[in-house]
C-alpha cells in the first residue's frame, strides 16, 4: 500500500517538472485512493494492537532519558527503536487514550532532541519504507527521493474554490494557497501558471475585480472522514516576482517554511500572508481577498472572506444557472434583478455565507449567437443611491475578453455572477453611454465565473 503511495506520488512529481498538470492530477488522484486505503488498513492494525502499545508506553515512560539513549531492553531490543516504533502507529488510533497519547508524544521529543532527529521520516509521504505519514502534513523541506507530494489528510476531494481580487487597494497578485495544517503543493509555482486546469487562461495575475476558478491541485483536500479547513493564502505581488531572481520558483522556494533562509526567498514586503474563516469544502465558494481598515478589522490591509454561492443549477435546455455573491463596497440594501429569468427582486446580503439560502435563478439565453438580445439582456443592480445594468455581452468582455458572448455562456451551464468594485471608484464601467475602455477593475461590476459545464 506504502508502495502505491510512493510511485503515485512520484508519477505526480514527474508531470509536475514537465508541466503537465492535467495528467499530474491523475496522478494526485490516484495517490489519495492510496492515501486512504492504507489509512484504513492502518486503523485497524492500530485497534488490534492497543493493548502493546500501551505496554510499551508504559514501560518507555518508566526509563531515564539516561538509560534510555542506547539502552537496552531486557530482550536486548534497541530501546529507541523499541519507543519510537509505536509512536508511527499512535496517530492512528483515534481512541488511545488522551494520556498514553501525550506521554508518548512528550516522549519522543525528548528522545529526538537527544539524538538530533528531525522527525522527516514519520512527516513525509514518501519517506523511507519503515515510516508512516499518518496523513500528517508533508515536511516541505524534506528533498529526497520522490519528495513531498500530497499536502493534505488524503480525505474526499475539496469544492470549488473561487479566487476573487475585490481589494482595490491591494497590488495585482498571484496566489499560493494552503491549509493551517499543510504546506504547498509539491513544485507548483504561484497560481495562475500556464497549463492549470482552471479558468484562468487570459490572465497571467490577478488584478483588482477579476478571479478565477482555482486548479483542484492547488486546493487542500478535507481531512480524512470529512471536517474543515483554514486556508492561507500567500499574495504574491506579481511584479516584484518577474523582477526578482527566480520568478519560476516553485511556492515552497519563494515561501515556504524554510524562508527568508534561500536564495530564492522572496521579501517580506513582496507578498500578504492571509487567513479565511473556516472552510467546509462544499462549493462552489468565493474566496474574496477584500481590504480591511481600522477599527473595524482591527488592523489595515488584506484579508480573506469566504462567500458560499451554493451548488450549480440544474438548467433547462436553452437556459444557464445563475448563483449571485456580492463582495463590493457598496453600502446599504443592494437588491439584484436577472433579465430573462422569474427570479424577480433578489437580495444580495455581502456577509451570506454557510447556509445562507442560494441567490439565483435560471436564465433563459438569447435566441442565436448573432441575436441583438446579447447586449441588452443580462442584470441590474439597484443601490441606495443609484444602480447599474449589465448586459451579458458586457459581462463577458470583462470577465473573459477572449471569448464571445454565446461561447462563454453556453446552454446547460452554471454560473456566479459576483459583485465586485466600490461604488464611490471615478474611473466607472460605463462612460458616455458605452463600456469604458480604460476600465481598471476597481469601479462595481459583475464578473462571472463557470461553475459547471
Amino acid at each position: 500500500m506504502h508502495l502505491g503511495i510512493r510511485e503515485a506520488a512520484r508519477d505526480c512529481r514527474l508531470e509536475i517538472e514537465g508541466r503537465n498538470v492535467r495528467r499530474c492530477a491523475s496522478a494526485r488522484q490516484r495517490m489519495h485512493r492510496a492515501q486512504r486505503m492504507r489509512s484504513a488498513t492502518r486503523v485497524s492494525a492500530s485497534f488490534r494492537s492497543r493493548a502493546r502499545l500501551a505496554e510499551r508506553a508504559k514501560t518507555c515512560g518508566q526509563a531515564t532519558f539516561g538509560s534510555m539513549v542506547g539502552g537496552a531492553i531486557d530482550d536486548g531490543t534497541s530501546r529507541a527503536a523499541f519507543c519510537v516504533a509505536p509512536m508511527r502507529n499512535v496517530r492512528a488510533s483515534s481512541r488511545f487514550t488522551a494520556s498514553s497519547l501525550l506521554a508518548l508524544i512528550a516522549f519522543a521529543c525528548g528522545l529526538a532532541m537527544l539524538l538530533h532527529c528531525d522527525g522527516t521520516d514519520q512527516a513525509s509521504i514518501a519517506g523511507s519504507d519503515g515510516g508512516d505519514a499518518g496523513g500528517d502534513a508533508v515536511d516541505a523541506g524534506d528533498e529526497r527521493e520522490g519528495g513531498p507530494v500530497s499536502y493534505d489528510d488524503g480525505g474526499p476531494p475539496p469544492g470549488q474554490l473561487i479566487a476573487v481580487n475585490a481589494a482595490p487597494e491591494l497590488f495585482t497578485f498571484r496566489l499560493c494557497l494552503r491549509s493551517e495544517r499543510s504546506e504547498f503543493s509539491y513544485g507548483l509555482p504561484p497560481w495562475p501558471y500556464a497549463g492549470a486546469v482552471d479558468g484562468s487562461a487570459n490572465l497571467s495575475a490577478i488584478p483588482a475585480g477579476q478571479g478565477a476558478v482555482l486548479p483542484p491541485e492547488i486546493v487542500p483536500s478535507l481531512p480524512l472522514g470529512g471536517g474543515s479547513l483554514i486556508l492561507v493564502a500567500y499574495l504574491i505581488d506579481a511584479s516584484a516576482l518577474a523582477a526578482s531572481a527566480n520568478p519560476n520558483a516553485s511556492c515552497t522556494d519563494l515561501v515556504g517554511p524554510q524562508c527568508p533562509g534561500r536564495p530564492s526567498c522572496l521579501k517580506a514586503t513582496d507578498y500578504s500572508v492571509v487567513h479565511s474563516d473556516t472552510w467546509f469544502g462544499s462549493g462552489p465558494t468565493i474566496l474574496a481577498v477584500v481590504w480591511c481598515t481600522y477599527p473595524e478589522c482591527g488592523f489595515t490591509g488584506p484579508s480573506l472572506k469566504l462567500v458560499w454561492v451554493g451548488n450549480p443549477s440544474m438548467p433547462n435546455v436553452g437556459q444557464i444557472g445563475v448563483k449571485l455573491a456580492d463582495v463590493s463596497r457598496a453600502a446599504g440594501s443592494v437588491v439584484a434583478f436577472l433579465d430573462s429569468s422569474d427570479a424577480g427582486a433578489i437580495a444580495l446580503d455581502a456577509a451570506s455565507n454557510y447556509g445562507a439560502p442560494d441567490k439565483g435563478a435560471l436564465v433563459m439565453l438569447p435566441s442565436s449567437p448573432t441575436s441583438p438580445e446579447w447586449e441588452s439582456q443580462g442584470i441590474a443592480i439597484e443601490l441606495s443611491d443609484g444602480g447599474m445594468h449589465m448586459s451579458l455581452a458586457d459581462l463577458q468582455r470583462v470577465s473573459a475578453p477572449a471569448s464571445t458572448p454565446s461561447s462563454f455562456f453556453r446552454a446547460g451551464g452554471s454560473f456566479a455572477f459576483v459583485l465586485v468594485g466600490d461604488p464611490a471608484a471615478t474611473n466607472r464601467l460605463y462612460v458616455d453611454g458605452g463600456l469604458n475602455p480604460a476600465f481598471d477593475g476597481r469601479a462595481l461590476h459583475f464578473v462571472a465565473f463557470r461553475t459547471s459545464p
